[in-house]
């Protein structure tokens, strides 16, 4: 740690999700928006830009998605309201659009709680986007429902995804649920192990291979 700086430095890791092996590593140092640029530098000078991707909200921007569509890779971006154009039109499509492909996965039971995720896939319609979105391919939205149930309450979570990719059959579309699904596991793993979830994941050849954190470090 360099003196005068009260912030440690935060290492982020491409990690190999499947077998939870770290391939690629990067230091920044500061506050949390230094993540970005860190994100994308690792995402080009690793040449992973050509893989297929998975990133946090805060890496939801069109200078990062714009590296991975441009080198030929795919992504999936998790959407939040702080992009509120996209939120919204999210959120509608949702609402109001046939999703092209389903998928409601088994109940599961743990620790007291009753879980099952429901997952739909959406066709975005590109002319909605803002210009800046235009080179980056957006063409897909994701929705992952969420309902658990604890001594007989019921509760919901609704998250939403984008991506540049078009399942064109169930396998497909299959691939990127399992991808989310991936993402959140290892993003709870991460909280567990005292790390932040946040950075890129790169999943090779398919969406659930590849997965990248990032964690404190004061080295």
């Amino acid at each position: 740690m360099q003196l005068g700086h009260t912030r440690r430095q935060v290492l982020v890791s491409a990690l190999y999700l499947q077998i939870h092996q770290v391939v690629a590593q990067a230091y920044y140092c500061g506050a949390k928006e230094s993540e970005r640029p860190a994100v994308a530098t690792l995402i080009e000078t690793q040449h992973l830009a050509h893989q297929e991707l998975t990133l946090d909200a805060l890496h939801l921007i069109p200078s990062t998605l714009d590296l991975i569509h441009t080198g030929g890779g795919r992504y999936v971006v998790v959407l939040k309201p702080n992009q509120p154009h996209l939120y919204r039109t999210g959120t509608l499509t949702d609402l109001f659009s046939v999703a092209n492909y389903e998928r409601v996965d088994a109940k599961t039971k743990q620790h007291g709680r009753v879980e099952q995720r429901r997952c739909r896939c959406f066709k975005m319609n590109a002319s909605s986007a803002a210009v800046r979105w235009q080179k980056s391919g957006m063409c897909t939205l994701l929705c992952v429902v969420r309902s658990r149930e604890i001594s007989g309450l019921m509760s919901k979570e609704v998250s939403y995804y984008v991506s540049n990719h078009t399942p064109t059959n169930q396998a497909q579309a299959d691939e990127l649920f399992n991808a989310i699904r991936g993402h959140c596991r290892a993003a709870v793993a991460g909280r567990r192990g005292d790390t932040s979830q946040t950075g890129c994941q790169s999943v090779g050849r398919r969406l659930t291979d590849w997965q990248s954190s990032s964690k404190s470090s004061t080295r």
